[in-house]
């Protein structure tokens, strides 16, 4: 039996998954995710408070490891510490403090991780055209299929920490902050709407920002397009005080939540989607389906 472990380091948050191999079955040990926020204050050039978050987060990550005796393990950086300034002097203060080497990899790389993870949790031969999508702080991952046969995949700058030092000034919303993001969205978006739109891709969304959808709703996913943008409205024209006291938002989430459902909202229009999918698979499970092939993940 092996054990093995996948740290990523999210723009927003730290994941720490730990599994143990027991012939072709997975078996989760422990699954640990902290808001460390490491870009809140910029992600062109990491603050002091940020790292300082993010070592002692990962200090408790590696006790961790040592506890499980942990084998192998992969500590992946992306959108944040691929663009900050002063990410190489994290890295070295991480080691040196924590003994983790991290490897910060490229959104091509990001995206395919992703693709590959929930591809371990969705039935894509079910469909005949999709959009994988991973919302992080930093950057947004799409992914496109037709069936099991990739078509695109791309790594937009545009995560929801991003958004909101760009466009969320007022709480709520206010309309021509909305139409602004948009018409920023416009240029990453309108040359793949162009592509995708008339196939009418399934949204099959990772994770994250999805997770509050997934506690909204009382049915399991799939969802109807029309019902997830009802919701999306709901939440983006919520203020801070109504987001805090929504049960189906956790307070880790209220601050950048709004972004998220502006962007799920205009993906939808713009690529005509008929229905959205939710798994909790993402860039983590993608690092176990390179490492063990056709396994499968269980709690």
């Amino acid at each position: 039996m092996q054990r093995k472990a996948v740290i990523d380091l999210g723009t927003n948050t730290f994941h720490l998954l730990i599994v143990e191999q027991q012939e072709h079955t997975l078996h989760t040990l422990l699954k640990v995710r902290e808001y460390v926020k490491l870009g809140a204050d910029g992600i062109h050039q990491l603050s002091e408070a940020a790292m300082e978050r993010g070592i002692r987060t990962l200090a408790d990550f590696a006790s961790k490891l040592k506890e499980y005796q942990v084998e192998e393990y992969r500590a992946i950086g992306t959108a944040a510490l691929r663009t900050a300034s002063n990410t190489a002097s994290f890295l070295v203060d991480v080691l040196h403090s924590t003994g983790l080497k991290i490897e910060v990899i490229s959104p091509e790389l990001e995206a395919d991780l992703i693709s590959k993870g929930i591809r371990m949790d969705v039935p894509l031969s079910r469909m005949e055209s999709s959009m994988m999508l991973d919302i992080g702080g930093g950057s947004v991952e799409c992914i496109f299929h037709n069936y099991e046969q990739l078509q695109e995949a791309v790594s937009f700058p545009v995560g929801v920490a991003v958004l909101h030092r760009m466009f969320h000034h007022h709480d709520p919303l206010r309309m021509d902050e909305e139409t602004q993001l948009r018409n920023h969205l416009d240029q990453y978006y309108k040359p793949l709407s162009r592509r995708f739109r008339n196939s009418r891709p399934v949204m099959i969304g990772a994770s994250g920002s999805f997770e509050v959808l997934d506690d909204y709703f009382t049915v399991p996913c799939p969802w109807s397009a029309e019902e997830v943008l009802k919701i999306c409205r709901e939440i983006a024209a919520m203020d801070q005080a109504a987001r805090e006291s929504h049960p189906a938002i956790p307070s880790e989430r209220v601050g950048y939540i709004v972004m998220a459902c502006v962007l799920i909202a205009y993906l939808i229009e713009e690529f005509d989607i008929p229905q959205v999918w939710y798994t909790p698979f993402a860039l983590k499970e993608g690092v176990l389906s390179v490492w063990y092939p056709d396994h499968k993940l269980v709690s």
